[in-house]
């Protein structure tokens, strides 16, 4: 992939991930490839590209031929990603030497008082960027690429 196709990849998933976020993509909403790529003025191959990861996400369901469904978490769905992530992070950062846990934990403390600001912000994107971020730091700890 050229650097101008990743590019406008990674615009076009910034996006489509902001409009699902600020609920301009609603749970149930059908997104077409031809009618995200002109309305971001771009090919149809870095939406497919950005789609691909959001499905890859869980951001969205890809039905061939048909288009994209934004997804809904259910209460059980969220249960269950918690429970997952519990385990992936308390694993991966109880492998992780003592120095890189204490690095670890400083850059933490700084992320969560990031994440209250934004929250208190009502910035969304930045919030979920800087959660993201955050829970992805126990997994790089570990150092386990499978697992991140």
């Amino acid at each position: 992939m050229h650097d101008a196709d990743s590019s406008a990849s990674a615009r076009a998933y910034r996006s489509i991930r902001d409009a699902i976020l600020d609920g301009s993509y609603p749970p149930g909403d059908m997104l077409g490839e031809s009618s995200l790529a002109a309305s971001l003025e771009m090919s149809r191959t870095p939406v497919r590209a950005a789609l691909a990861r959001l499905q890859d996400e869980g951001w969205i369901v890809i039905y061939p031929k048909r288009g994209a469904v934004v997804q809904g978490l259910s209460e059980r769905t969220i249960v269950d990603l918690d429970d997952a992530r519990l385990i992936l992070e308390s694993t991966a950062v109880g492998r992780a030497p003592q120095l890189l846990r204490e690095r670890l934990a400083d850059r933490l403390k700084e992320s969560v008082d990031a994440q209250r600001a934004a929250f208190r912000r009502g910035d969304v994107r930045e919030f979920v960027e800087l959660t993201m971020r955050f829970h992805r730091g126990f997994v790089e700890a570990g150092g386990n690429s499978v697992l991140l």
